[in-house]
Formats: C-alpha cells, structure tokens, sequence
C-alpha cells in the first residue's frame, strides 16, 4: 500500500490492518509449508518408487533363502510398503526379465537365419522345436 494512503488512515485503521496483513501472512506461511511438505512427501514417493523398481535382483536372491511369502513380508517392511506393492513389482521384474530373455532368444534365431541357416538347423543348436523356429522367424521374413 502507497505511504500516502497510509498516512491517510487514523491509528486504529492502522492498527486494523497491520492485524489483517499479519494474519494474512499467518496463513501464507502455513498453506507454504504445507505445500512444502506435500512436495517433500511427493519426492519421497518417488524415490520409494524407483527404489521398488529395483528390487527384483534383491527378491530373487531371499528366494533362494526362504518361502515367497516370507520374503514378501520382508521386503514389504524394508521398503515400508504393503506387501501387495512388492508383489505388484516382482511381477513387473519377472516379466521384464521374460521379455529381454525371448527378445534375445529371438535376435539370435534372426542372426542363425541370415547366417543361412535352416529352420532345422536351428532348431537343434537352440533346443526349440523346428515349428517355434517358424513362427519365430515369419514376422521377421514377411515382406
């Protein structure tokens, strides 16, 4: 406000709104830290998430120690998550990991085929069957 105006305003006045910008400030400064702390909860939250994303490795080496369930709980009290959240990412892991190993399996069959290799040929250095070699390679060699 202009110091004019304010020069204005009989001391009451004053007095009056100096307590309105104060508590006007008073609830600026709270909806802040709130606003803070939502944002410090949310980058929390991340880092939560892109740790579960890792734990697959760290999964598969406690099952080879004890029962899945078991190690579910673990995990899920290491993480500070609901065991059903490490379930979810254990699976999102084992499938990842299924779909690299058939899309290496598949980038081979590729290579042995423009190597000239025949499907049988293949088949017997891969240990899959001569029809898997097929529809493996049909997609690859349709025009």
């Amino acid at each position: 406000m202009d110091t004019v105006l304010l020069d204005q305003l009989d001391p009451k006045s004053l007095l009056n709104l100096a307590r309105a910008y104060e508590e006007f400030a008073k609830k600026a400064r709270s909806r802040a830290a709130e606003i803070e702390l939502r944002e410090q909860r949310l980058i929390d939250i991340n880092h939560k998430l892109k740790s579960l994303h890792g734990i697959g490795p760290e999964m598969a080496e406690l099952l080879n120690q004890c029962e899945y369930v078991y190690a579910q709980k673990k995990m899920a009290k290491h993480y500070k998550t609901p065991p059903e959240t490490i379930d979810h990412y254990w699976k999102k892991y084992l499938r990842r990991r299924d779909a690299a190993a058939i899309d290496r399996r598949k980038r081979l069959i590729a290579s042995l085929a423009r190597r000239g290799l025949t499907n049988r040929q293949i088949a017997q250095r891969t240990g899959m069957h001569e029809v898997s070699i097929c529809r493996i390679l049909k997609p690859i060699l349709r025009p």
